[in-house]
Protein backbone atom coordinates (compact mmCIF):
# COMPACT_ATOMS: atom_id res chain seq x y z
CA UNK A 1 0.00 0.00 0.00
CA UNK A 2 1.12 3.57 -0.83
CA UNK A 3 1.86 5.75 2.56
CA UNK A 4 0.76 9.25 2.28
CA UNK A 5 2.51 11.86 3.96
CA UNK A 6 1.16 14.02 6.65
CA UNK A 7 -0.37 16.99 5.48
CA UNK A 8 1.81 20.47 6.49
CA UNK A 9 -0.42 21.68 9.37
CA UNK A 10 0.38 23.10 13.04
CA UNK A 11 -1.44 24.82 15.47
CA UNK A 12 0.15 28.03 17.47
CA UNK A 13 -1.32 26.89 20.90
CA UNK A 14 0.30 26.12 23.93
CA UNK A 15 0.10 23.15 26.05
CA UNK A 16 -0.49 23.98 29.42
CA UNK A 17 -0.82 21.63 32.27
CA UNK A 18 -3.38 21.62 34.40
CA UNK A 19 -3.03 19.29 37.83
CA UNK A 20 -2.15 16.32 36.30
CA UNK A 21 -3.36 16.73 32.83
CA UNK A 22 -2.16 18.46 29.93
CA UNK A 23 -4.26 20.52 27.16
CA UNK A 24 -4.00 21.81 24.03
CA UNK A 25 -4.63 25.73 24.13
CA UNK A 26 -6.97 25.95 20.91
CA UNK A 27 -7.72 22.35 20.06
CA UNK A 28 -9.16 23.21 16.43
CA UNK A 29 -6.63 22.03 14.34
CA UNK A 30 -6.68 18.43 13.96
CA UNK A 31 -5.78 15.90 11.48
CA UNK A 32 -9.25 13.76 10.11
CA UNK A 33 -8.22 10.56 11.92
CA UNK A 34 -10.29 12.33 14.79
CA UNK A 35 -8.51 13.75 17.34
CA UNK A 36 -4.44 13.82 16.13
CA UNK A 37 -3.03 16.98 16.07
CA UNK A 38 0.47 18.41 14.98
CA UNK A 39 2.04 20.81 17.15
CA UNK A 40 5.60 22.09 16.57
CA UNK A 41 6.13 18.80 13.97
CA UNK A 42 5.50 16.88 16.99
CA UNK A 43 2.00 13.70 16.93
CA UNK A 44 -0.44 14.71 19.79
CA UNK A 45 -3.58 13.00 20.45
CA UNK A 46 -6.47 14.79 22.06
CA UNK A 47 -8.50 12.85 24.58
CA UNK A 48 -11.42 15.37 24.08
CA UNK A 49 -13.08 18.25 22.59
CA UNK A 50 -11.79 20.64 25.04
CA UNK A 51 -7.71 19.90 24.39
CA UNK A 52 -6.87 17.36 26.79
CA UNK A 53 -4.14 15.70 25.33
CA UNK A 54 -3.66 11.33 26.23
CA UNK A 55 -0.37 10.28 27.66
CA UNK A 56 0.41 6.62 28.72
CA UNK A 57 -0.43 3.77 26.24
CA UNK A 58 -3.54 3.51 24.57
CA UNK A 59 -5.99 1.80 22.57
CA UNK A 60 -7.55 3.43 19.24
CA UNK A 61 -9.56 1.79 16.72
CA UNK A 62 -9.69 3.08 13.25
CA UNK A 63 -13.26 2.27 12.25
CA UNK A 64 -13.57 2.58 8.72
CA UNK A 65 -17.18 2.39 7.29
CA UNK A 66 -15.88 0.44 4.34
CA UNK A 67 -12.96 -1.70 5.78
CA UNK A 68 -11.55 -3.87 8.60
CA UNK A 69 -11.45 -2.48 11.87
CA UNK A 70 -7.85 -1.56 12.84
CA UNK A 71 -6.24 -1.11 16.13
CA UNK A 72 -3.28 0.61 17.18
CA UNK A 73 -1.32 0.63 20.44
CA UNK A 74 -0.50 3.87 21.04
CA UNK A 75 1.85 5.33 23.77
CA UNK A 76 2.07 9.25 24.47
CA UNK A 77 5.25 10.30 27.07
CA UNK A 78 4.33 12.76 30.00
CA UNK A 79 4.30 15.57 27.53
CA UNK A 80 1.52 13.90 25.49
CA UNK A 81 4.00 13.67 22.56
CA UNK A 82 2.60 10.17 20.77
CA UNK A 83 6.44 8.32 20.61
CA UNK A 84 5.10 4.77 19.24
CA UNK A 85 2.50 3.17 17.41
CA UNK A 86 2.06 -0.26 16.20
CA UNK A 87 -1.25 -1.94 14.43
CA UNK A 88 -2.26 -4.85 16.56
CA UNK A 89 -3.14 -8.32 15.07
CA UNK A 90 -6.52 -8.24 13.34
CA UNK A 91 -7.83 -10.68 15.63
CA UNK A 92 -7.58 -7.95 18.66
CA UNK A 93 -10.00 -10.39 20.79
CA UNK A 94 -7.59 -13.26 20.62
CA UNK A 95 -5.38 -11.26 22.53
CA UNK A 96 -7.14 -9.57 25.37
CA UNK A 97 -6.52 -9.98 28.72
CA UNK A 98 -3.16 -11.94 28.12
CA UNK A 99 0.06 -10.46 28.37
CA UNK A 100 1.61 -8.84 25.08
CA UNK A 101 4.86 -7.01 24.31
CA UNK A 102 4.67 -3.15 24.32
CA UNK A 103 7.31 -0.48 23.56
CA UNK A 104 10.51 -0.25 25.35
CA UNK A 105 10.67 -3.88 26.60
CA UNK A 106 7.75 -3.57 28.14
CA UNK A 107 4.65 -6.28 28.70
CA UNK A 108 1.23 -4.77 28.85
CA UNK A 109 -1.94 -6.40 29.37
CA UNK A 110 -5.31 -4.78 27.28
CA UNK A 111 -8.62 -5.01 29.20
CA UNK A 112 -12.01 -3.92 28.66
CA UNK A 113 -13.53 -3.95 31.92
CA UNK A 114 -17.28 -4.45 30.66
CA UNK A 115 -18.75 -3.69 26.78
CA UNK A 116 -19.96 -0.60 27.83
CA UNK A 117 -16.47 0.89 28.66
CA UNK A 118 -13.19 1.47 26.37
CA UNK A 119 -10.34 -0.20 26.32
CA UNK A 120 -7.30 -0.09 29.41
CA UNK A 121 -3.88 -0.64 28.41
CA UNK A 122 -1.77 -1.90 32.03
CA UNK A 123 1.84 -2.41 32.14
CA UNK A 124 2.61 -5.19 33.77
CA UNK A 125 6.28 -5.92 33.41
Amino acid sequence: RRVLPLPEMTTRSEIKKVGNDLYLEDPGVRLRLDNFTINNNKLYYLDNGQGKLKTGYFVLIDDGMATTHYHLLVYADQSGEVLKMKRLPSRFIDYRDKEIDGFYGQKIKITQPNKYEYYKVLVVK
